[in-house]
């Protein structure tokens, strides 16, 4: 939670040309410690695709650096240094218990930034101004990375919730906050998300939670209902006027996006195998306006595949299928809270890649650490479940 958002974040700290994140200068020593004290082999914790996908990521890193691109390149360079966190989680911690008070601290933190930005939006502080040659736009705190962040924590609040359970009161309301969090954002990524991991919830949740799920959805419309007339400052619309657009491949960003995705794969065919430099920017023309600029395409899939070429995106989504592939396995062998738990990453994993289809979650730099270490929780739990099925075979 060093940098909780893009707008309430440590400064930079420079090395030269480079310029890095807080928390960047902490990956290192927290891989160092990881490792250092380790509760099972590395081999154990690292998935066969991972340094696959991350030695991708390096010789396009590489290929950069040779034709010039320099702190361009290393800035394409940086979100991939925190894989590393898919596998420091399983590597440190023995057990998903001892866990359970760091993703207190996160919720808790989490929240605590969302109020913060939301009373400086209401206090007329919360707002900054966005210029472009295509539009001028304001662009309110609470968006991008703070509404991703309360998300994680609706999606896995909503999937543990039950009416028996202790604090239920205390989770009730979480979801409702973190419901009300995700909606005014206006993310539309976001919304999409969020509304797959509660599909796959009700496809995969017991009877019991199912019916939780048809009141949550029941209040969820209610609560639209009183949200619809706030005024959303970043799009100049009303809630209720920027709902039915989040489908449509007319508006504003959604044509962009488009436009973006169709030339970032005339790109992509360019280089099939060994991609891109990085650093060397996509050019997109913005038909709206007549003019080229240099912007993020808002897909990971695409992005990946751009500078690492088929093979790259090949490791990539053999490194996810392996996640959530053993965290199904698990939802499927385990019932109780074990199952509750695991589906609940499940889920936020699910979440990850819908949004990464349509920004830039993987990549992003105030985000990624945290994605990651929800795919090492997943395989923490796995490898718990399959150490304690061999304590169980050897008795």
């Amino acid at each position: 939670m060093l940098e909780p958002s893009r707008y309430l974040s440590l400064s930079n700290v420079p090395f030269g040309p480079f310029s890095l994140k807080g928390y960047e200068l902490l990956l290192p020593l927290i891989y160092f410690v990881a490792f250092k004290y380790r509760k099972r082999p590395l081999k154990e914790c690292t998935p066969f695709f991972l340094p696959l996908f991350f030695l991708s990521a390096c010789i396009s890193l590489l290929n950069g650096l040779r034709q010039g691109y320099g702190v361009s390149a290393f800035n394409y360079f940086r979100p991939y240094a925190s894989v590393w966190m898919a596998v420091a989680v399983p590597l440190f911690f023995k057990d998903t218990r001892e866990t359970e008070r760091l993703l207190k601290f996160f919720t808790f933190w989490a929240t605590f930034f969302i109020i913060v930005e939301m009373v400086a939006l209401q206090t007329g502080l919360g707002y900054n101004f966005v210029y472009s040659p295509i539009r001028a736009s304001y662009s309110s705190l609470l968006s991008d990375t703070s509404c991703s962040n309360m998300a994680f924590i609706f999606i896995y609040a909503f999937a543990m919730f039950d009416f028996g359970m202790k604090n239920a009161l205390a989770y009730l309301m979480l979801i409702g906050f973190s419901f009300v969090c995700t909606i005014i954002s206006s993310a539309r990524a976001v919304w999409l998300g969020m509304l797959v991991s509660v599909a796959g919830f009700f496809a995969m949740g017991r009877l019991r939670s199912k019916l939780y799920l048809t009141l949550f959805s029941i209040l969820g419309i209610i609560a639209l209902f009183f949200l619809g007339s706030l005024y959303i400052a970043r799009y100049d619309m009303t809630l209720a006027e920027r709902l039915p657009s989040l489908f449509s491949t007319e508006e504003g960003n959604a044509h962009w996006r488009l436009l973006a995705w169709s030339q970032t794969i005339d790109d992509i065919r360019q280089h099939l195998i060994i991609g891109w430099p990085m650093g060397n920017e996509p050019l997109f023309y913005v038909e709206s306006s007549g003019i080229f600029c240099t912007n993020a395409v808002h897909n990971e899939f695409l992005k990946i595949t751009r500078y690492m070429g088929l093979p790259g995106l090949f490791f990539f989504l053999c490194l996810i299928f392996t996640y959530l592939s053993k965290s199904l396995k698990y939802v499927i062998r385990y019932r109780g809270d074990e199952q509750r738990k695991m589906l609940a990453l499940f889920l936020c994993a699910v979440f990850i890649m819908v949004t990464s289809a349509f920004s830039q979650r993987i990549t992003s730099i105030d985000i990624c650490p945290f994605v990651w270490s929800v795919f090492g929780l997943i395989y923490l739990r796995s490898l718990e479940a399959e150490e304690r099925a061999n304590q169980g075979a050897a008795q």
